[in-house]
C-alpha cells in the first residue's frame, strides 16, 4: 500500500510539467447541467470546439444523464470524450496526459464523495491543480462545481447536510441550489457560521439554480444562464465574507 501511494505520488507530481499555460485560470460555479449551461462554458474556453473531458462520476456514470450531457455538448461544437471512472477502471497515467490536454474539463451532478473517491483513488488532483494552472477551464454543476472549492455543502448519501472538503481550486466555501430549503440560508447560512478558524477561506458563494459564477484568475461574473426557464429567470448569487469571524452577505444580481 505505501508503495502504490509513493508511485501514485509521483505519477501525479509528474503530470504537472507536462504543458505550457494555454491562458488565464478559469473556472465555472453552478450554472446548471443544461444545454444552455454547457454552451457558456464551452464559450468560456474562446474555442470553438473546445476538447472536453465529461465526468459523470458523482451520478455514478448513469448513462442516462451521460447521453443527455453528451448530445447537449456535442449541440455546442464540442469534441467530447467521456470518461467513466466509477463503472470502468482507468488507466491513470493516460488519464492525466488528457486533463492536462483538455481544454474543458465537466464535473456532473451526484454525490460529491463519490467524485471525491476516484480522484483520490487515481491520484487525480494534482492533475486538476495542473490543468487548471495551464489554463484548462473547470466547470460542473452542484457536486461538480462543489468538487473545485475549497468546502461546499453537501447532501451526503447517508443522509447528512454537512461540509465536505473539494480540491480547492477557488479558496472559498460553495453551495448549490441556494433557493431550495434543504441547501438555502437556513441550512447553510447556519452551517458557515460555525466557520471561524482564520485559517480557513473567508469568502463563500451561494448561487440559485440558473445563476452562475465564472472565474477568471480567481476574479468572479455572475451569470445568467436559465436555459429558457421561467422560474429561473430571477436566480441570483449570494457572496459571503468574514471579518473578525463574522460572516457578512451580499446578493448579486447577475449580468443578463
Amino acid at each position: 500500500m505505501k508503495m502504490q501511494m509513493v508511485c501514485g505520488m509521483a505519477l501525479a507530481l509528474a503530470a504537472t510539467a507536462l504543458a505550457a499555460p494555454k491562458g488565464p485560470r478559469k473556472a465555472v460555479f453552478g450554472p446548471g447541467g443544461n444545454e444552455a449551461s454547457l454552451k457558456a462554458c464551452c464559450e468560456f474556453t474562446g474555442k470553438a470546439h473546445p476538447k472536453t473531458l465529461m465526468f459523470e462520476t458523482p451520478a455514478g456514470d448513469d448513462e442516462g444523464t451521460i447521453k443527455r450531457r453528451l448530445g447537449w455538448l456535442q449541440n455546442v461544437g464540442a469534441d467530447v470524450e467521456v470518461v467513466r471512472m466509477w463503472k470502468e477502471k482507468v488507466d491513470p497515467v493516460e488519464l492525466r496526459k488528457k486533463i492536462m490536454a483538455a481544454d474543458l474539463i465537466w464535473f456532473g451532478s451526484g454525490a460529491t464523495e463519490q467524485l471525491l473517491y476516484k480522484i483520490d483513488q487515481y491520484f487525480l488532483e494534482q492533475a486538476f491543480h495542473a490543468a487548471y494552472r495551464n489554463g484548462t477551464v473547470l466547470a460542473g454543476n452542484s457536486a461538480g462545481s462543489i468538487i473545485q472549492a475549497y468546502a461546499g455543502y453537501n447532501d451526503f448519501n447517508d443522509g447528512r447536510y454537512d461540509l465536505i472538503r473539494g480540491m480547492g481550486m477557488i479558496r472559498c466555501y460553495f453551495v448549490p441550489h441556494y433557493q431550495s430549503e434543504i441547501f438555502g440560508p437556513g441550512k447553510f447560512d447556519k452551517r458557515l457560521a460555525e466557520e471561524t478558524d482564520p485559517a480557513t477561506p473567508d469568502e463563500a458563494w451561494a448561487v440559485e439554480n440558473g445563476a452562475g459564477v465564472f472565474f477568471t484568475d480567481e476574479k468572479p461574473e455572475v451569470r445568467l444562464v436559465t436555459g429558457g426557464l421561467k422560474e429561473r429567470e430571477n436566480a441570483c448569487a449570494y457572496h459571503f465574507t468574514r471579518k473578525d469571524g463574522v460572516w457578512k452577505k451580499e446578493k448579486v444580481v447577475p449580468v443578463r
